[in-house]
């Protein structure tokens, strides 16, 4: 991801506290039933959703970065119409969305 707007450090707090709700949950139930042949499902579903969240935020990320790092005439041209609407689409990439994890057990100190 494109450090000039920060997503990637964004991604990493935001996958330690959706991992952290994942586990909360998993321990949640009966210790019983804390088996690696249930746990390593739940990791992996765990694992999928991120990768398409920050695959999302990469491909963004990505695009601004080109446009920014103009080359070309297009680009230019791109670069000039969406300079107008620049705040706003970081704005709405980084703005809490439905799909942005939060924590949701904050456990005693």
């Amino acid at each position: 991801m494109a450090p000039n707007i920060a997503e990637g450090a964004n991604c990493a707090i935001e996958s330690a506290a959706s991992l952290a709700n994942h586990l909360v949950s998993f321990t949640g139930e009966s210790p019983s039933l804390y088996t690696e042949a249930r746990l390593t499902p739940m990791l992996k579903a765990w694992e999928d959703s991120r990768k398409r969240r920050a695959r999302g935020l990469f491909l963004v990320s990505w695009c601004a970065v080109r446009i920014e790092t103009t080359t070309s005439w297009v680009l230019k041209v791109q670069q000039v119409f969406l300079a107008q609407f620049h705040a706003t689409g970081i704005g709405l990439l980084t703005s809490i969305t439905s799909r942005t994890a939060r924590v949701d057990h904050l456990p005693l100190p």
